[in-house]
């Protein structure tokens, strides 16, 4: 029946014409066809329903032949945890405002639901589309759906496009785009261009990203919200899309809202239940408090290599870690990154480890990264609505291969990690402060994007606060640049001291037992210092740290009003 309705839905819309595979030009390759079953299974791993999908053979197509262009875009991970942080942000300013105004907290969260995340899914998206001008013409295999039967004396000339065909995503791409330029008076970002701002004649404003046939949007009103709807009701019919309402869940993750704390948290505990049975790990299994062994100490398999089986299910496990630890638990990164570079030559040491970190993600399944909404979390120390947090940190010669480094940056936006990343040192650092001021250099520049993003999102971010726990890459980070000392890294210690005389960023020293980005360059010397970490990391301990520096520079501004 599954299939049966995918075939039957991609006829109605006309998908293809069916001609008799004599009609062929001489010379053209027919593409095969595939038909893909899948289980979907909601946020928090319920069934959701069967479905076939019919996708074109598009690793037979030939550039120049079946197609010329096949990139498209789609939002970044970064772009969209920073919607879903303004978003939290916005909505807990409007409920606390409203409440202000004389209205009852049950009141003020009824009126703010525009300000929550919602979605959009396009149905068969990639069909919708009309076929390019110019485009080459495509043959494709139809599927033999009797037995014993390889091949349909018939094969369809395609009209519009499929999923698998090289550019299908490009051309979809561009055909929404166009609707949200000429339908929604949209207008993409400069920075992810996969990011829109709407902007009505009221002045009411709609935020939307965009992932491939997925759009999840925010607004100032529900008036605006209402619009947007009608607007793609209008377009693509009322089957042509699902959702619309505050999401539940969002491109698997799960999204929820607790109005009465005013915090937003995205987790996976569905995918993350199908990894762990996956992998034999339930509530019986020993589970882990930690990613790694507290102290833990990488090191390459010098024995023997393990059989090809065992090796492809350690791939498999680091495969589905990672994606976990990218999505919704930061924490588990540095596992994930330490473990991936052993995936050609594992050992049972390594495998083990694989385990273990599955079964941390179990246990904390239901933890993920939280966005804060109300002013007693966001006021604390200085206001922070709206306003970056970095920190960054490197683990000189932390390789188990070389002596190379490993950086990390971590970038919080409303008290949750927007953008996080661990990478390898392209070169061998010979000092920690140039292992310090090579990753504080890659932070800057994730930090032009976050701040340019915001910027043309309406918030201006100013200065951002970057945390590091070195002190003399702090000096040296503030004009200290003709320091025999830091000579050898002269270049990267230049390009963050313009960031900084730009007003762009400023370093600041925090203590190591503070500085999130720890978790990214090596384990933790014990568990409690790890769960504090982790909490302060994701914003489910959303303290502001002031350094003394700041507080003396708050204290002096203090004075100077108080005149």
């Amino acid at each position: 029946a599954s299939i049966r309705k995918e075939l039957d839905g991609l006829r109605k819309k006309g998908t293809w014409t069916e001609v008799k595979r004599s009609e062929v030009p001489k010379g053209c390759t027919v593409l095969p066809s595939h038909l893909i079953f899948k289980v979907k299974r909601l946020s928090c791993g319920a069934f959701d329903k069967a479905k076939s999908r019919l996708v074109a053979g598009g690793h037979r197509a030939i550039a120049d032949v079946h197609y010329f262009n096949s990139s498209s875009h789609m939002v970044t991970a970064a772009s969209m945890r920073m919607m879903a942080g303004l978003s939290c942000g916005e909505w807990g300013a409007n409920v606390e405002k409203l409440m202000k105004d004389g209205l009852s907290h049950k009141e003020a969260i009824a009126k703010s639901e525009c300000y929550k995340l919602h979605s959009i899914d396009i149905a068969q998206a990639y069909i919708i589309a009309s076929w390019p001008d110019n485009h080459p013409d495509i043959y494709m295999e139809l599927p033999a759906l009797e037995r014993g039967k390889s091949k349909n004396q018939f094969v369809a000339k395609m009209s519009r496009m499929l999923y698998g065909l090289p550019d299908s995503g490009r051309n979809f791409e561009r055909y929404f785009d166009k609707f949200l330029r000429e339908s929604c008076g949209a207008v993409p970002m400069v920075v992810d261009r996969s990011v829109y701002k709407i902007q009505t004649k009221k002045g009411e404003i709609i935020y939307c990203a965009v992932f491939v046939d997925d759009a999840v949007f925010w607004g100032t009103s529900d008036g605006a919200l209402s619009a947007f709807r009608n607007a793609i009701r209008t377009h693509f019919g009322e089957d042509g899309f699902t959702g619309g309402e505050v999401a539940e869940s969002i491109l698997g993750l799960k999204v929820d809202y607790d109005d009465e704390e005013l915090h937003c948290t995205i987790s996976m505990p569905g995918y993350i239940d199908a990894v762990a049975e996956r992998f034999g790990i339930n509530e019986r299994t020993k589970l882990a408090s930690a990613p790694l062994p507290l102290n833990h100490v990488d090191r390459k398999n010098e024995g023997e290599e393990l059989p090809e089986d065992r090796r492809k299910l350690f791939q498999q496990i680091v495969g589905c870690a990672g994606w976990a630890s990218f999505n919704a638990k930061p924490e588990a990164m540095v596992a994930s990154s330490f473990l991936a570079q052993h995936c050609h030559n594992p050992s049972e040491e390594h495998l083990k480890l694989g385990h273990d970190l599955i079964s941390y993600l179990y246990k904390t399944r239901e933890q993920g990264i939280r966005f804060h909404g109300s002013s007693k979390v966001l006021n604390q120390g200085f206001p922070r609505r709206n306003k970056l947090d970095a920190y960054v940190d490197a683990n000189l010669g932390g390789d188990a291969f070389n002596e190379r480094s490993r950086s990390c940056y971590v970038i919080q936006l409303n008290g949750g990690m927007v953008s996080m990343k661990i990478m390898k040192q392209p070169v061998v650092a010979r000092s920690t402060g140039h292992a310090e001021m090579r990753a504080l250099a890659m932070l800057a520049q994730q930090l032009q994007f976050c701040t340019d993003l915001l910027s043309e999102l309406g918030y201006g971010v100013g200065c951002v606060r970057c945390l590091e726990d070195n002190a003399s890459v702090v000096l040296q980070a503030g004009g200290d640049s003709q320091a025999a000392k830091s000579c050898h890294y002269r270049r990267d210690q230049a390009y963050v001291d313009e960031f900084v005389n730009a007003g762009k960023m400023y370093v600041d020293k925090v203590d190591t037992k503070l500085n999130v980005a720890d978790l990214g360059t090596k384990a933790v010397s014990n568990l409690g210092l790890f769960e504090d970490l982790r909490d302060r990391l994701t914003g489910y301990t959303p303290e502001c740290y002031v350094s003394p520096r700041v507080t003396k520079a708050m204290n002096r501004v203090l004075c100077l009003l108080m005149r």
